[in-house]
């Protein structure tokens, strides 16, 4: 989770780079979701969200064994 997303280009550029989207600062959006979904909620949804802390999901790195 190191890309803030702050404006809703950097949302539209999420998407159309088929990227997952989570705001680990809210119990319901920790999990990765997409950035069509996201995009698609209602404009105070998607400020409040973006003020708590909207990150594009990186997928965690295994150990290597």
């Amino acid at each position: 989770m190191d890309s803030k997303i702050n404006t809703l280009s950097d949302l539209h550029a999420a998407c159309e780079q088929r990227k997952a989207v989570v705001v680990p600062s809210h119990a319901a959006w920790k999990k990765p979701k997409p950035a069509v979904f996201i995009m698609n909620l209602s404009g105070s949804v998607l400020h409040r969200l973006m003020r708590a802390g909207m990150f594009i999901y990186t997928r965690p790195e295994s150990p290597a064994s």
